[in-house]
């Protein structure tokens, strides 16, 4: 993209044009991200790096922690039917409640050195669903 530069003092004066590109790339092994990001500084133009991970397929682990969820649902409910001294009967509705949320991003400012190595925080990855289970009261 390219857009204008206007002056400093506020001034509605185009003093010049700064031009931008936005790469996105996927990496497997987390290991050699700084390593890979560290390469593109040192090629030179990247002046603002912003990494985020995720799961290359979330849906098996939506799947898991979805079953998960009602099955809490159902324990839950259980606990409170029996304090309510009733019973719990059967589904009557299941609803998916969940949202798609972004991974959060790392913002990174290019190495000082070329001795440097940019650290990459790596660690574990939530995966969040939200249901809604309406049980009957036997």
């Amino acid at each position: 993209s390219v857009g204008p530069i206007y002056s400093p003092d506020g001034r509605a004066v185009i003093t010049g044009y700064q031009a931008g590109e936005s790469l996105n790339l996927k990496w497997h092994n987390v290991d050699n991200v700084g390593t890979a990001l560290d390469g593109l500084v040192q090629q030179g133009g990247a002046t603002r790096i912003s990494v985020s991970f995720g799961l290359n397929d979330p849906k098996a682990a939506q799947a898991e922690a979805r079953s998960q969820a009602i099955a809490d649902a159902k324990t839950r409910a259980t606990a409170m039917a029996k304090a309510a001294g009733v019973q719990l009967g059967q589904v009557l509705r299941i609803t998916d409640q969940t949202t798609v949320s972004r991974p959060p991003t790392y913002n990174y400012a290019p190495v000082a050195k070329a001795a440097d190595t940019t650290n990459v925080p790596v660690g574990e990855l939530d995966v969040t669903v939200q249901v809604e289970v309406d049980f009957a009261l036997a």
